[in-house]
């Protein structure tokens, strides 16, 4: 215990942070370094398959907005419809507004 109250004395802290501040500093300089060195060594066929990939991620983000695009037109088109039938039972027609709040974005 004793020791406990020598090492955490207020007067020793004052030292421990700008310490422990430089000591932070050089392990994330080398992290840094080290990420560097990796980036570095990537192989063509490596910087041929993140770019490959890369450009699929990207056709596939614009697939998914076509998608919703169209899923939101198919809500109001759903609704029309629903008051264009005038045949349409009411839960049908309960179930037709269901299935629009569901995929109608938030």
């Amino acid at each position: 215990m004793e020791v406990f109250h020598l090492i955490f004395r207020p007067e020793v802290i004052v030292f421990f942070v700008p310490i422990s501040a430089i000591v932070g500093g050089i392990y994330l300089a080398s992290l840094r370094i080290k990420a560097k060195m990796m980036e570095n060594s990537l192989s063509n066929a490596d910087v041929a398959l993140l770019k490959k990939v890369s450009q699929e991620n990207n056709e596939i983000k614009e697939r998914l907005q076509n998608l919703e695009a169209i899923v939101t037109t198919l809500d109001k088109d759903l609704l029309l419809l629903g008051k264009s039938q005038p045949d349409l039972s009411a839960e049908d027609a309960d179930k037709i507004k269901a299935l629009a709040k569901k995929l109608k974005p938030e």
